[in-house]
């Protein structure tokens, strides 16, 4: 394996341009991967991750273990705590398989405790903040949680189009209007030239004061 490493790299190492203790690290390296591989690969020590934290019991090793899962909690439950757990879980699972989302209101209104920082206060963890992934019990990429947000683009989208489209319209009517003006001045510089610098003046008055309060 080694020698054939060796051989495989100094046929590129033209274009690696390596130097020699940079090339005896890389085929070291190659060398061992496959014995890494092979333990860091293994099923094993795979599983008994997912186990220790309780996503897949130690029997089957295909359903979630309740009791490794409430265990990880930082401090003691009670019986009733634990019970309503146990009462609660088959509907809460079923809510999370159709929304993807268990919001707080419900844990609330199931008689759960709400969550609380290190001072004891209460902490809400709402559809009002930002930081989605740290609602509770939230998979983001459940299909209705995905369609949630391709409707709050949308209705962004919807917003600032709107928004552009006032714009627009009261720039229009700030032509139109200026349009208007610029027919009457034409029309009285004509009747009586003479107005023509008074007009002039008067304009330019108003375009200053203008510029003043838009500064």
């Amino acid at each position: 394996m080694l020698s054939r490493i060796q051989k495989a790299l100094k046929e590129c190492n033209d274009s690696l341009h390596l130097k020699p203790r940079k090339f005896e690290a890389l085929v070291d390296f190659l060398a061992m991967l496959p014995t890494m591989v092979d333990e860091v690969a293994n099923p094993d020590k795979i599983i008994g991750g997912f186990i220790a934290c309780g996503m897949i019991d130690n029997e089957t090793k295909s359903t979630p273990d309740m009791d490794m899962i409430l265990g990880m909690c930082k401090r003691t439950m009670t019986t009733n705590e634990y019970e309503l757990c146990q009462n609660k879980f088959p509907d809460l699972y079923e809510y999370q398989n159709q929304h993807g989302h268990i919001p707080d209101v419900i844990f609330e209104t199931e008689g759960f405790l709400q969550d609380r920082n290190i001072n004891r206060e209460i902490v809400q963890c709402d559809a009002t903040i930002q930081q989605k992934l740290y609602q509770r019990a939230k998979c983001l990429s459940h299909q209705y949680q995905q369609n949630l947000r391709i409707k709050i683009k949308e209705s962004l989208k919807a917003e600032a189009l709107e928004k552009i489209n006032y714009l627009r319209q009261k720039v229009q009517v700030i032509l139109s209007r200026n349009k208007e003006c610029e027919i009457k001045l034409t029309k009285a510089i004509k009747q009586d030239p003479k107005k023509a610098w008074l007009i002039f003046c008067w304009l330019n008055l108003n375009i200053s004061n203008l510029q003043q309060h838009c500064s």
